[in-house]
């Protein structure tokens, strides 16, 4: 689906998982809302709970239409 990054690599067990996908130089989502750096280290993009702004509504309404065309056409 062209809303998702293709998986590289993937595997799995009993306590834990890992997924590979090719790097966004835009980000991900979870960086959108925390406005981080995609380069930045995990601590500092995701533990500073004061940075958290959330997203537009406008924003909202786009990526909540994108998840739905995603789930419907599974």
């Amino acid at each position: 689906h062209p809303y998702i990054y293709k998986i590289t690599f993937a595997t799995a067990n009993e306590s834990s998982a890992l997924v590979i996908r090719p790097f966004s130089e835009k980000g991900t989502l979870k960086d959108l809302i925390y406005k981080a750096k995609p380069k930045d280290p995990y601590l500092k993009k995701y533990c500073n709970p004061k940075k958290i702004q959330g997203l537009e509504l406008q924003q909202i309404k786009t990526y909540g239409r994108q998840i739905l065309e995603v789930f419907f056409c599974f």
